[in-house]
């Protein structure tokens, strides 16, 4: 797929590795609640980030720290997999 696919085949194929990528934080304990956040918050949003850490159950800056660590992890694992690094 590449640049000549329509919109919604490169929105489908982009959505579909986000969230293969995000799905590898669910493979390690430590990282299963930066998952959540990212679950909760990108791929079944709750109305309001307030709400999604109600939802985890956690103190809404605890939320925040284990999203933006959600999104950093994916960063990371998107950047290594377009390098060419084992992960």
């Amino acid at each position: 797929m590449g640049n000549e696919a329509p919109n919604t085949e490169r929105v489908i194929a982009l959505r579909t590795l986000l969230k293969e990528s995000a799905d590898v934080l669910k493979g390690s304990p430590r990282q299963a609640k930066l998952y959540r956040a990212l679950h909760h918050t990108y791929f079944q949003p709750a109305a309001t980030q307030e709400l999604a850490a109600e939802v985890l159950d956690v103190p809404f800056i605890s939320y925040r720290r284990h999203l933006k660590a959600g999104v950093d992890e994916v960063v990371d694992y998107l950047w290594n997999r377009e390098l060419g690094v084992e992960q």
